[in-house]
C-alpha cells in the first residue's frame, strides 16, 4: 500500500513540476502532505501493528510486530526521498540520485557490519536501514534546497 501510495503522489509531483503548474507554495504543501500521510501510516502500524499482524498471520506471528513499526518508517522515509528526487530526474540530474544511494548503501553496511559485530541481530540490521534512509533523506533535502529556490512564503 505504502509503494502504491507514493508511486501515486510522485506521478501526479513529476506530472506537474514537468508542465511547470506547481508554485512553490504547492511543493511546500506536497511535501508536507507525503509527511503527514507517512506519519499516519507509522503511527497506525505502531497502535495497531500486532493485531494486525495476529489477524492476517496467526498468534506465531506477534512477536514480529515489534520490528514492524521500523520495518514501515524505513519504508516511509525512502518514499519520500524517492517523491522528491523525481524533481532531479526531471532535471536530468541522475548522478545525484546515484551518489545519494551509493551514499546511502555506505551508510548501512557501516551499521550493519556494527551490529554484526556487536551482536545486535535483526535490530541492528532495520535500524541500520532506516539510519541509512535518514542519512538519504537529509542529503536530499539539504540538495534539494541547494538546487532549487523552494522558499516558504505564508
Amino acid at each position: 500500500i505504502s509503494s502504491k501510495l507514493y508511486t501515486m503522489l510522485a506521478n501526479f509531483h513529476m506530472n506537474q513540476t514537468a508542465h511547470g503548474r506547481e508554485s512553490n507554495k504547492e511543493q511546500i504543501i506536497f511535501y508536507l502532505w507525503v509527511s503527514v500521510i507517512g506519519v499516519l501510516g507509522i503511527v497506525f502500524c505502531y497502535l495497531f501493528g500486532e493485531w494486525l499482524l495476529e489477524l492476517i498471520f496467526g498468534t506465531d506471528f506477534i512477536p514480529a510486530s515489534k520490528f514492524l513499526t521500523i520495518i514501515i518508517a524505513t519504508s516511509v522515509v525512502n518514499g519520500f526521498c524517492w517523491v522528491i528526487s523525481q524533481k532531479w530526474m526531471l532535471n536530468k540530474s541522475l548522478k545525484l540520485v546515484y551518489i545519494r544511494q551509493i551514499l546511502g548503501i555506505a551508510v548501512f553496511l557501516f551499521g550493519f557490519s556494527m551490529s554484526y559485530l556487536n551482536n545486535i541481530g535483526i535490530l541492528g540490521l532495520l535500524y541500520s536501514a532506516l539510519a541509512a534512509a535518514f542519512f538519504k533523506l537529509i542529503f536530499t533535502l539539504v540538495l534539494l534546497k541547494k538546487n532549487t529556490n523552494l522558499t516558504i512564503e505564508i
